[in-house]
């Protein structure tokens, strides 16, 4: 188990996967907080665990979904129209459980939390496999132009992890179907999950 800050988000979409970067709006005051400490810390590494409820303000470690990611702020960016805010830009970096949490004390005062890392086990792609992936990335490229995918060939398992991790977080699915998708260890059922929204891309 690891400790590391956490950053409680209300937007149930907002589900981060290794690999995959995306831009934060941050306004509640213990969440810049979280990312403060982040920096300092923690080498600006952050937990990013999703609310179960997006209207409890101020949420306590039993109203967030356990499957949650750790993720890399590479900018902090003021956001000129409000000062309240800040906006941040991060890259997710690995799987994770959270396994409790708690607050700070003191004025500063953010939430932290024991995570549980995991990385997808490593195994040799077969030909049927690459076949598959490489069909279901023609695909999403002919029928979800708006989704960046890279055109490279899949060599090793940590690059089909990648693949699918990119695709799932930015398909237009909800977002406890992200978390399914986000807590499955098991990267040969995560490409059969994804083939599964293959008719809806034709439609």
């Amino acid at each position: 188990e690891f400790r590391r800050v956490l950053f409680r988000s209300r937007d149930p979409d907002l589900v981060v996967f290794p690999g995959l970067f995306c831009e934060i709006d941050v306004g509640r005051s213990f969440s810049i907080n979280a990312v403060t400490a982040a920096k300092e810390y923690f080498n600006s590494k952050i937990i990013i665990a999703i609310q179960n409820d997006c209207n409890i303000s101020d949420p306590s470690a039993g109203d967030l979904y356990v499957s949650c990611a750790e993720a890399e702020i590479r900018r902090v960016i003021p956001i000129d129209d409000d000062q309240s805010k800040i906006r941040i830009i991060l890259v997710g970096t690995r799987r994770g459980n959270l396994i409790s949490a708690g607050k700070t004390e003191g004025d500063n005062s953010y939430m932290s939390g024991s995570v549980e890392f995991f990385d997808d086990p490593e195994f040799a792609l077969d030909a049927a496999i690459v076949s598959k992936a490489t069909e279901l990335r023609e695909l999403v490229t002919k029928y979800i132009p708006s989704i960046a995918l890279e055109d490279s060939i899949l060599v090793t398992s940590r690059e089909l992890s990648l693949f699918l991790d990119n695709l799932a977080g930015q398909l237009a699915i909800t977002g406890k179907q992200k978390l399914s998708l986000l807590k499955n260890r098991d990267t040969l059922k995560r490409l059969d999950d994804i083939q599964i929204g293959r008719a809806s891309c034709r439609e």
